[in-house]
């Protein structure tokens, strides 16, 4: 079993973990702790404005050394920006469109 602490930051706001949580399974159990917990801290809270805003939960050992972070975007994007941006994706995407 080894120590490990799930640091939740929301934008500029960051809330420590003072407790710590025992796991076995290594760095593998860690990272499944930390996207079940950034999934249920992004559950129901809905965004205020439309600018993207980042929410993490940084791992880190019980020595406070960071190992990994589970990061997410979240927001809203105007649905015209989105075709122009998959139309992109999609004209990069075609074969016959890349010359050599």
């Amino acid at each position: 079993m080894a120590l490990y602490y799930f640091d939740m930051r929301d934008g500029d706001q960051f809330y420590p973990d003072e407790q710590g949580t025992e796991l076995g399974g290594g760095l593998a159990a860690a990272r499944i702790v930390a996207f079940a917990t950034l999934a249920d801290y992004i559950q129901g809270r809905v965004p205020e404005t439309d600018s993207p805003r980042r929410v993490a939960v940084e791992v880190t050992d019980g020595n406070h050394e960071p190992l990994m972070a589970a990061v997410l975007t979240v927001g809203f994007v105007p649905v015209a920006r989105l075709k122009r941006r998959d139309k992109a994706i999609a004209y990069r995407a075609k074969p016959s469109q890349i010359s050599t």
